[in-house]
């Protein structure tokens, strides 16, 4: 897929004719510290946690300091993914023209690299550098920005939690942060936006030696230098050392976004208990969210299948009762096939089921996601198979992917599936690889999430993880599940991850349902 630069352009021409510039300040305080950082050419990290607009605050920054930049002065937006350097194209594009801009001007301020634009119409973007060049925006494979004509560069990098992309950054990143503190001039200025606790997909490195990721990662490579400059020892684990810096750096080299504008309230509590110390806030509730969403009814046809009947039923009580969680218990396990696929038939289904009900029913966008690409494989074909005609113009809004594809993309409903509950220590399953998986794996969702597996096997793994290794790694997923739990009602969990309680159980948060009680 090719990205066109000339539709974002006319796309943006368009809108900026009926939209004014908008006012909103949801990030307000972080984008000042971006503009701060290129005023002062110093260092700073924004950490931004699921549906907070991390994006939004490098446009208003960018936005800002454009108009004052002088000749030969940059602003270098670096992202991981061609989708994001295009959005952030089209979103300061619709910027200058709100202002007043031409096309000229667009063409003569801007540069856009990376590996998948269609250039046609606008081939200029797509060429070196010049005088005229304020603003470039490229992928960070991208090696274009050199050259005499360039006396300061300030960096701003996306989502620099998703890869090890940045690495030849993270080099310099000692001698950055020395200068800025001891008051040396530097040529430019770096800010990085994004999220330590979504840091997935690094990776053998971090997953065999995880006390190894903040010499890899550049959002927790500057929080430890930071940190250390100041005479603290910071942890290497980044629940810790980003609740430190929330603490000692806040508001000169360090901002925290706190409003998800996302995850309605109450389902971004476990994630905000578990991953951000209770800091992250929902800005909507899910009775909000859930007011237009209407409840068309079961197609007939399905109702002979239990699993449909079930499903249905589920979904219209959440849906009519304005609730956003739904919890299916279900204590199948994984299994490895004579080809190496890790499925689960049991979960499979439900998982296909619940999200053809959810989207034949209400319509909404729905992804199903787990974390194996075979269980993901697995429910596309089952469900084309089977269920695919009922659903007929309303296809398209069911996805199946990987929790690693979704990072960084949202849905109306999302169905998580679990992955294997529990703990080898000499063979770690998913969770215990990547403990921030889990937190990504739940917040993907706007107005409905459906949670699939054994939560409270997890729960017993994870503290006896942690029990073992002498650890609080695995504490995130510890609390998040405990507060889950709560809010389905179910509290009364024994040693053994027994639970004395019927097949279902109802609070205003939402619905538990044990399957095969």
């Amino acid at each position: 897929m090719a990205y066109r630069l000339t539709e974002a352009i006319e796309r943006a021409k368009k809108e900026a004719e009926w939209y004014k510039v908008s006012t909103a300040q949801p990030s307000s305080s972080a984008a000042q510290l971006v503009v701060n950082t290129v005023d002062n050419r110093g260092v700073c990290v924004v950490q931004g946690p699921p549906g907070t607009g991390k994006t939004h605050v490098l446009e208003q920054a960018i936005d800002t300091v454009m108009r004052k930049l002088d000749k030969g002065e940059l602003v270098l937006y670096v992202a991981s993914t061609n989708k994001l350097v295009y959005d952030m194209f089209y979103r300061l594009t619709k910027r200058l023209y709100q202002k007043g801009y031409r096309d000229s001007d667009v063409k003569r301020m801007i540069r856009v690299y990376g590996s998948k634009f269609d250039y046609s119409g606008s081939e200029v973007l797509g060429k070196d550098i010049d005088e005229h060049t304020h603003i470039v925006l490229a992928t960070s494979y991208q090696k274009r920005v050199h050259g005499d004509l360039i006396k300061e560069v300030h960096i701003m990098v996306d989502e620099a939690s998703r890869s090890r992309l940045y690495e030849p950054i993270i080099d310099i990143v000692p001698l950055l942060i020395n200068a800025v503190e001891k008051g040396r001039s530097i040529n430019g200025s770096l800010s990085v936006v994004g999220d330590p606790m979504q840091a997935i997909g690094l990776g053998e490195l971090y997953v065999v030696k995880r006390h190894k990721r903040v010499e890899h990662l550049l959002e927790e490579k500057i929080l430890h230098s930071l940190l250390e400059l100041r005479g603290l020892q910071p942890s290497k684990e980044p629940l810790i050392l980003t609740r430190m810096a929330r603490e000692h750096l806040r508001g000169q080299h360090y901002e925290f976004l706190d409003i998800t504008y996302r995850l309605p309230e109450p389902t971004e509590r476990p994630i905000s208990e578990g991953y951000y110390d209770g800091e992250l806030r929902a800005k909507y509730k899910a009775s909000d969210k859930l007011a237009d969403v209407d409840y068309f009814g079961p197609r007939h046809e399905l109702l002979k299948d239990p699993y449909f009947s079930l499903a249905f039923s589920l979904v219209e009580e959440l849906v009519t009762t304005k609730r956003s969680l739904l919890v299916i218990e279900t204590r199948s396990r994984y299994a490895v096939s004579d080809l190496g696929l890790r499925y689960d038939p049991t979960r499979a289904k439900i998982g296909s089921v619940v999200g053809v009900s959810i989207v034949a029913s209400t319509g909404l966008r729905t992804y199903v996601i787990s974390p194996y690409r075979d269980m993901v494989q697995q429910m596309k074909l089952f469900t084309k198979r089977f269920y695919s005609h009922h659903l007929g113009v309303l296809r398209d809004n069911l996805v199946f992917d990987t929790v690693h594809s979704t990072l960084g993309s949202e849905a109306d409903a999302v169905v998580a599936i679990l992955g294997r509950e529990d703990f080898d220590p000499e063979n770690k399953t998913v969770y215990f690889q990547e403990p921030e998986l889990f937190n990504v794996q739940l917040s993907r969702h706007k107005r409905m999430l459906v949670l699939i597996g054994d939560p409270v096997k997890l729960l017993r793994e994870a503290e006896r993880a942690d029990q073992e290794m002498n650890s609080t790694q695995y504490r995130p997923i510890r609390t998040t599940i405990k507060r889950l739990l709560e809010l389905v009602g179910v509290e009364d969990v024994d040693s053994k991850g027994e639970m004395s309680l019927a097949k279902k159980k109802e609070t205003d948060a939402g619905i538990f349902f044990r399957l095969n009680a």
